[in-house]
């Protein structure tokens, strides 16, 4: 999914540098049909759900509307790569089109919003707590001016309990209240609050990230919070480095 999302960049480029919904779309679709047997393990259930609505005839404009899960964080790493975190406007409008046709609601371009942010940040920063809490904060508020607005508990609110949690509980406390309180399951409301607690746990360390993210999650889980997890470490441990 992640390469869909950078060819609907690199294929644009001589036009403005902006991604193209229409063409990572007719890149997703065309991957999705070549590689029936890898559909059930890497596409998740909103973008399952869309391919079919759009195969059907249903437009990309409407097919998204209902998607709160995690599959656009997942993939929105190439925007972080391709914006400065500073135009975070710019970012967000670019995380809208991804999110477009499989995840067009409000819940979701917040959550992809704080890992196409903090990738960027990552790439031309390096790893500082105060900032990646408040860049996270940043692109919740500016992601959640967009797409559909279903019911949802509040984004930013979860974050500022998780941040209360690790200054005032063990590392052990705050994974088990992640677990059993919080949850680490498939929707963005819970995925995001979890990869920045990784993050900041491990002090950006992708080895560690992934060890604790490991001691919480067990099955496919682990992948959908691993993969942005790991995205933004990555780019974080190599700078520290």
């Amino acid at each position: 999914m992640t390469i869909c999302s950078f060819w609907g960049i690199t294929k644009n480029k001589y036009k403005d540098g902006k991604f193209d919904t229409e063409l990572y779309l007719r890149k997703l679709l065309r991957w999705a049909d070549e590689n029936p047997e890898k559909n059930a393990s890497q596409i998740g259930p909103s973008t399952s759900k869309v391919l079919d609505l759009l195969r059907a005839g249903k437009s990309y404009v409407e097919s998204g509307k209902y998607g709160t899960t995690n599959g656009s964080a997942m993939k929105v790493s190439p925007l972080g790569i391709m914006h400065d975190y500073h135009d975070i406007k710019g970012l967000v409008d670019d995380v809208c089109k991804l999110c477009l046709p499989t995840h067009n609601t409000s819940i979701a371009i917040a959550g992809a919003s704080v890992i196409a942010t903090l990738v960027s940040y990552a790439l031309r920063h390096g790893y500082d707590e105060e900032e990646i809490w408040s860049l996270a904060k940043l692109a919740i508020e500016e992601g959640m001016k967009h797409g559909n607005q279903l019911p949802s508990a509040s984004l930013s609110k979860r974050i500022d309990l998780i941040r209360q949690d690790i200054t005032t509980l063990s590392e052990k406390e705050v994974l088990e209240k992640l677990e059993i309180v919080y949850g680490v399951g498939f929707e963005t409301i819970e995925t995001i609050p979890a990869v920045l607690a990784m993050i900041i746990l491990s002090k950006g360390n992708p080895m560690k990230s992934a060890q604790l993210s490991a001691y919480i999650l067990q099955g496919i889980v682990i992948r959908l919070v691993l993969y942005p997890l790991l995205s933004v470490a990555h780019f974080i441990q190599n700078l520290i480095v």
